[in-house]
């Protein structure tokens, strides 16, 4: 879709929707084909599911301008935000009657239990989370590979998977890496290795 004006984008998603014959559209705050994908999908009659990546900010003329990311939220079916409801003291929750359709999903990590005890293996580094770029995993391998290289020993263990998962680990064992890919883990089990490396990257 790049280099698309806006009326051209609205119609490449139209047909994207209708050739993968797609049930429900998930939609973020703030991307370029936010707004775009949003106006297919209703022409569609297809439901938008809307999220958000970011928090208002509440001073200068970002009052407003940070706002004007979320009016796509008043064609969408339901809101799952990062937050209960746009911060004052501007607030467009109420007003544009987002706060009917808003549905709060809290954070995944427990705000009480017994931390258990650090046992941390010495050079061992931990990563966990999806094999994609925006996450840095790759670059995290590669910065393993310049260590190798350098002659400093340590063990890589990455927790998760993803669609880079195959080339890192070519890179890897390649490399002579003391590497170990585990795949998806339970909470409990996640907390087990955090527990146990030296550094979390």
């Amino acid at each position: 879709l790049r280099g698309l004006s806006f009326g051209p984008t609205i119609r490449r998603i139209r047909g994207l929707l209708k050739q993968h014959d797609i049930d429900v559209l998930h939609t973020w705050v703030p991307e370029r084909l936010t707004v775009p994908a949003t106006i297919a999908a209703w022409l569609e009659g297809r439901p938008v599911l809307a999220g958000d990546r970011r928090k208002p900010r509440n001073y200068g003329y970002y009052l407003l301008r940070d706002r004007l990311y979320y009016l796509p939220y008043l064609m969408a079916d339901r809101i799952v935000p990062n937050y209960p409801v746009l911060p004052k003291p501007v607030s467009l929750s109420k007003l544009l009657g987002f706060r009917r359709k808003t549905e709060v999903i809290p954070n995944g990590i427990p705000r009480t239990g017994t931390p258990g005890p650090l046992t941390a293996v010495p050079d061992r580094i931990l990563f966990v989370g999806r094999f994609v770029e925006k996450k840095g995993v790759n670059d995290l391998v590669k910065a393993a590979v310049q260590l190798k290289t350098a002659g400093v020993e340590f063990e890589l263990v990455l927790v998760g998977d993803g669609p880079l998962r195959a080339s890192m680990e070519c890179e890897c064992a390649d490399a002579g890496i003391n590497y170990k890919f585990t795949g998806f883990l339970t909470v409990d089990e996640v907390r087990d290795w955090l527990a146990k490396a030296a550094v979390v990257a």
